[in-house]
């Protein structure tokens, strides 16, 4: 295929996404129970579990990419493959030393029974990871940003 008819493929399936997703947004959001106050708040809106199906499928479906990729340019580029490698490996480092000082102290909370996802040091420590994980990945990205502002200086 050319990267012209590609790009037209991949254009087009980026604005059928946009519109199934803006007229399901549509559809929920014009439910005539969503302003009745006479019911409970969890009931007022059916429809909205559409909503969360769809986030799942788009979801799924940026994960499938995002690991369908790279495996096309890892075949097309086998060179490119040990520099994926060591990306994916200081990724896999980052997140394992995120895990090891992730602190599984409990939560207190304001309530008499507590959530117990507060207390479950599996959940803390993996919540720590990830909130861990973001904010290398933001730094990183940040600096990444800084550092070709300023690399653009010097290369004009």
């Amino acid at each position: 295929m050319s990267n012209k008819l590609v790009a037209n493929l991949v254009k087009g399936f980026s604005w059928a996404l946009l519109g199934i997703s803006a007229i399901l947004l549509i559809f929920v959001f014009t439910d005539p129970l969503l302003n009745d106050d006479s019911l409970p708040l969890l009931e007022r809106a059916p429809r909205a579990e559409i909503l969360m199906y769809w986030a799942y499928f788009l979801f799924a479906l940026a994960c499938f990419f995002a690991v369908l990729f790279p495996l096309i340019s890892v075949v097309k580029n086998p060179k490119g493959a040990i520099k994926v490698l060591g990306i994916v490996a200081a990724m896999v480092i980052v997140a394992f030393v995120a895990y090891s000082v992730a602190d599984t102290t409990p939560i207190q909370g304001t309530s008499s029974t507590p959530n117990p996802d507060f207390s479950n040091p599996t959940v803390l420590s993996l919540s720590d990871m990830g909130l861990y994980t973001t904010y290398v990945l933001f730094g990183v990205a940040l600096l990444a940003v800084v550092f070709s502002t300023v690399k653009g200086f010097f290369t004009k």
